[in-house]
C-alpha cells in the first residue's frame, strides 16, 4: 500500500475497502459511511431517502462510465464479479421508488444502447449478509428491545442483551442496530456511574463526618447491588479503600496516644480513646486497640487499706506465735506516733520467756478480685532489723518470704514494699500448698522474730 492511501470498512459487512475500489465502482461513499457493491442492494432498502438518492446517483454514474467503453471482441464480455449489471441497477431503481414513495423523482434511462447480454461467468461470491425476518439475529434483537422496554433503568442488563453473541457476529441490519444501541448504552452507563457516585458520597457524608465509619462502609457494600456495571464495582472498591485509609490515618495516632496514657496511668484519656474507636463501629480497630493496650503495663493504682485512724478490730489482729510457746507481745493503737495522720499501731515482742515470733495479720478479703501487685506500708523502729513477711492467696495458701526483709537502720519512717512475685517461691502451707500464687490476696502479715533485733540476743523490740 502506498503512503497516505486511506483504508475504509463497509458499514454493513466490515469488508476492507481502498481507494481503488471506489475508482473501479466496487464501493460507494454514503455521507460519512462507505458501502461495498455487494451490500448496495440491501443498503437501498434500509437507508433514509436522501442517502438512497446519493447511493443511486453513484451507481448510475458508474453504469454510465461502464456503458461508454466497449470491451475488445477477443475479451470476455462479463464485468468484474463485484460490478452491478444494468438489470441489477433497474431492480435497485425499483426498490428506491418504493422507499421514495413520498418524493417526486425522475428516473433517467441510461444511454448506450441495449443492455449487455448476461455474463456466462459466475456471479460475484460476495453476497449481502442479511438477517432473515424470523432468524436468530432478529429474535435476539427483539429480545433485547423487549428487555429494554421492560427494564428502562437497568442499562447494564440492556447492554448484555444487545451484546448477545448472535448479534455481535451478525453483519446485517440486526447486528448493526444492536451495536449502535450498545454504544449508546455505554455512554449512558458512564454518565449513570458518575451521577451514582456523586449521590453515594452525599449519602454517606453525614456518617463519615460523625465518624460512624462502620455505617458508611456497610452503605458502600450495600450499594453494589444498585448497578451491574463492572466500572461501578471498581468505583465502589476505590471508595471503600479511600475510606479505610482515612480511618487508618486517624487510628494510628489514637492508638499511640492511648498506649502512652496507660503507661502514665491516665485512665480518663485511655477511656476516651477506647470509646471513640468503639464508636466507629469497625470491629477490627476495636480488637486491635484492646490487644495493643493489653500489652502495656499501667502504673499501679494505690488503694488505701488502713490509715490507722479508725477501729480496725475486724481486719487487724495480733498473732502471738502460739505454736512456739513462751513469747509475749501486743498490738495496740498509738496516738503518740503517726505518719500522715493522728494514729498508728505499735507491735511489741518479748522473747525473754521463749517463743519464736509475734506479729499481726491484716485481712483484705473485702478487696477481693483486685489485681494486686504489691502491698506498701510505713514502719518505724529503732530496735528491729528484720521482719518476716506472709501473704495469703485466694486458695488460702500462705506464702512466706525466705529470710524476711531487712529494714534500713534509721529512726525515721520508712516505706516497706511487699511484692507478691518476691514473696512467692519461699515457704508455703495450707490452701493449694503448691508454691504457686492463686488469684487475689486474702491477707498479709508482718512478724518480729527473736533473731531479728538490731542488737543480737536482745530479748525484746518494738515496731
Amino acid at each position: 500500500m502506498g503512503m497516505g492511501q486511506a483504508i475504509h470498512y463497509c458499514y454493513r459487512c466490515s469488508t476492507q475497502l481502498r481507494h481503488s475500489h471506489f475508482e473501479q465502482g466496487k464501493a460507494y461513499r454514503i455521507d460519512s459511511r462507505v458501502c461495498c457493491a455487494a451490500c448496495a442492494p440491501e443498503a437501498v432498502r434500509s437507508l433514509p431517502p436522501d442517502l438512497v438518492q446519493l447511493l443511486l446517483s453513484q451507481i448510475a454514474a458508474k453504469e454510465k462510465r461502464s456503458s461508454s467503453v466497449r470491451p475488445p471482441a477477443s475479451r470476455p464480455a462479463s464485468p468484474p464479479p463485484s460490478r452491478i449489471s444494468s438489470l441489477q441497477f433497474k431492480l435497485l431503481i425499483g426498490a428506491a421508488v418504493a422507499v421514495l414513495c413520498s418524493v417526486v423523482a425522475t428516473v433517467v434511462l441510461l444511454s448506450g444502447g441495449s443492455a449487455p447480454q448476461p455474463s456466462d461467468r459466475a456471479t460475484s461470491s460476495e453476497k449481502p449478509t442479511v438477517a432473515l425476518q424470523g432468524g436468530p439475529q432478529r429474535i435476539a434483537l427483539k429480545k433485547a428491545q423487549d428487555y429494554a422496554r421492560a427494564h428502562p433503568d437497568d442499562l447494564f442488563g440492556q447492554l448484555q442483551a444487545y451484546e448477545d453473541l448472535t448479534l455481535l457476529e451478525d453483519k446485517g441490519d440486526a447486528g448493526a442496530e444492536a451495536r449502535k444501541a450498545a454504544q449508546a448504552l455505554r455512554v449512558r452507563g458512564k454518565d449513570a456511574i458518575e451521577r451514582g457516585l456523586a449521590s453515594l458520597q452525599s449519602e454517606i457524608a453525614g456518617a463519615v463526618s460523625r465518624e460512624a465509619f462502620g455505617t458508611a462502609l456497610d452503605f458502600l457494600e450495600a450499594a453494589r447491588a444498585r448497578m451491574g456495571w463492572p466500572e461501578w464495582k471498581l468505583a465502589l472498591d476505590k471508595a471503600t479503600r479511600d475510606l479505610q485509609d482515612r480511618i487508618q490515618a486517624l487510628y494510628g495516632p489514637l492508638k499511640a496516644k492511648a498506649a502512652e496514657a496507660k503507661e502514665k496511668g491516665n485512665v480518663t484519656e485511655v477511656t476516651s480513646v477506647v470509646a471513640r474507636v468503639q464508636g466507629w463501629g469497625v470491629a477490627r480497630f476495636s480488637r486491635d486497640l484492646n490487644e495493643a493496650l493489653s500489652k502495656v503495663s499501667a502504673p499501679p493504682t494505690r488503694v488505701l487499706v488502713d490509715d490507722g485512724e479508725k477501729d480496725s478490730a475486724a481486719t487487724l489482729r495480733f498473732n502471738g506465735g502460739e505454736e512456739f510457746p513462751g513469747a509475749r507481745g501486743s498490738l495496740n493503737p498509738d496516738r503518740t506516733v503517726a505518719h500522715g495522720g493522728t494514729c498508728s499501731y505499735k507491735l511489741h515482742g518479748d522473747f525473754s520467756g521463749g517463743g519464736a515470733y509475734v506479729g499481726f495479720w491484716f485481712d483484705i478479703t473485702e478487696l477481693k478480685n483486685r489485681d494486686f501487685k504489691e502491698v506498701r506500708l510505713w514502719v518505724k523502729t529503732s530496735t528491729v532489723a528484720r521482719v518476716d513477711v506472709r501473704l495469703a492467696d485466694d486458695s488460702g495458701q500462705i506464702h512466706q518470704k525466705s529470710g524476711g526483709i531487712l529494714l534500713a537502720r534509721t529512726d525515721e519512717w520508712q516505706e516497706l514494699v511487699l511484692r507478691i512475685q518476691e514473696v512467692v517461691g519461699g515457704q508455703h502451707w495450707d490452701g493449694a500448698n503448691d508454691g504457686k500464687w492463686h488469684g487475689s490476696p486474702k491477707g498479709f502479715g508482718l512478724n518480729i522474730s527473736k533473731e531479728g533485733f538490731v542488737v543480737p540476743g536482745s530479748p525484746q523490740g518494738t515496731l
